[in-house]
């Protein structure tokens, strides 16, 4: 390019001295200057096919990402939920057996006594019971005397 400059410099002074004779050599210089401009593309024309493929390709690309990462997001997203929901059941279990066993050790801690006072609550409340229903229907005699009978021992051990 620069080459071309330099002639195209030359001749211009040249043509100044000698105008017929350079005259040609100029016509010619701008000839094969034309011949050349036509030959090199140096920068691509927007309305070319080619740059019109290129950006229409590039687009399909952007596109085509643009819903690669939409799906690779909603896939993102339901994994998210799914663990959300799997991590919020898992701490309900763990707390369901945090409170069992809260009330288990409470249980065991409890002394000796008490545990053998509540074994005996229960079964005074079942012997109740049972005695309310045999209370609502007529006894022979025989078990009227075993029910004093139990009841008076109950008292004794109580």
């Amino acid at each position: 390019m620069r080459s071309l400059l330099q002639q195209s410099e030359q001749a211009e002074s040249s043509e100044r001295s000698h105008p017929a004779l350079l005259s040609e050599r100029t016509l010619a210089l701008i000839e094969a200057a034309n011949r050349l401009g036509e030959s090199l593309e140096l920068a691509p024309q927007p309305d070319s096919p080619d740059v019109l493929e290129l950006l229409r390709a590039f687009m399909a690309i952007l596109r085509q990402l643009e819903r690669d990462m939409a799906a690779l997001q909603k896939a993102q997203n339901q994994d998210d939920k799914l663990e959300r929901k799997l991590l919020a059941d898992f701490a309900r279990r763990q707390r369901a057996d945090l409170h069992f066993h809260e009330d288990q050790l409470q249980f065991l801690d409890l002394t000796a006594q008490q545990r053998l006072m509540l074994g005996l609550n229960h079964s005074l409340q079942r012997l109740e019971a049972w005695a309310w229903l045999n209370s609502q229907r007529p006894h022979p005699p025989e078990l009227e005397a075993m029910l004093r009978q139990l009841g008076q021992r109950q008292i004794a051990v109580i």
